[in-house]
């Protein structure tokens, strides 16, 4: 099959082993307990595989591609998001009917008779104004939309998520402005935490940084790390691995517009979470 949807790795999937699936609760449960249809020794992927802990759920994500991790990171930063659900299967008998009504060939696994459960990238739960709603969002790189057989997925994707009446889009390397993309990697790249343990170190950096923004709000993010790694007599980079874990596990919030990677960059780009 081309296209952009993930084949398992293993080329015997058949009705037993999707049985198995279900059985052992894959593509189930929420929050912590939600287990992937696929997961990353699963799937095969022409990309960068990882493996994420998420600050929204507290478990392992499964991603296939460097685009599906900066997506990630970015709804894991959004206040509104409550879930993420990476490869969620979609019913079988809905996808067959819709392949029936649009009069194309279902995807099947590699026996070529079984039919293939079908996923969507992320399906999100979100609150807005009080409200829970879905998102359902296929993470895909631009170059492969002019392949027939990817479209063809995708809009039996799109008809599915209709008929549940559940918002459904699609997400490209060029939905997400560069600059964001340079603070992800930046925010997702080695930590360098050694020394104290990690919950007194990084509790100690972010009391050091909350007095810092009020008193010296122009202080470069590099120079304050550099200040505090020898103030602390820590390893160079310990203090900048900190911030960069607290950022991810939302213990800080940034301002995404400006350049964080940038030791440059004044430290009043970052605000200590209301809750510490």
């Amino acid at each position: 099959m081309g296209g952009w949807m993930p084949r398992p790795r293993k080329g015997n999937f058949d009705e037993n082993t999707i049985a198995r699936f279900v059985e052992n609760g894959r593509g189930q449960g929420h929050g912590s307990t939600y287990q992937p249809w696929l997961t990353v020794n699963d799937a095969s992927s022409s990309g960068l595989t990882s493996r994420p802990t998420g600050a929204t759920t507290g478990r392992t994500h499964h991603l296939l591609s460097k685009l599906e991790l900066h997506y990630f990171l970015i709804c894991d930063f959004l206040e509104n998001v409550t879930d993420i659900r990476e490869r969620f299967p979609l019913s079988r008998g809905d996808t067959l009917a819709i392949a029936d009504q649009m009069q194309v060939q279902h995807p099947t696994y590699n026996d070529r008779t079984t039919p293939m459960v079908m996923t969507t990238d992320f399906l999100l739960d979100t609150r807005n104004k009080g409200k829970r709603t879905h998102a359902a969002r296929s993470v895909i790189y631009a170059k492969n939309l002019a392949n027939p057989e990817t479209r063809k997925l995708l809009e039996i994707e799109r008809r599915y998520w209709t008929e549940k009446k559940v918002d459904w889009g699609i997400v490209t390397e060029r939905s997400i402005p560069k600059h964001v993309i340079l603070n992800l990697d930046w925010i997702s790249g080695p930590n360098s935490i050694a020394g104290l343990s990690e919950t007194e170190a990084e509790a100690d950096v972010l009391l050091a940084l909350e007095a810092a923004i009020q008193d010296q709000p122009d202080k470069s993010i590099g120079e304050f790390c550099a200040c505090e790694d020898t103030r602390k007599k820590r390893k160079a980079g310990s203090t900048l691995g900190h911030i960069r874990h607290a950022i991810s596990a939302k213990r800080i919030r940034a301002n995404f517009r400006k350049e964080l990677w940038n030791p440059a960059t004044t430290i009043s780009v970052l605000f200590i979470h209301d809750t510490l």
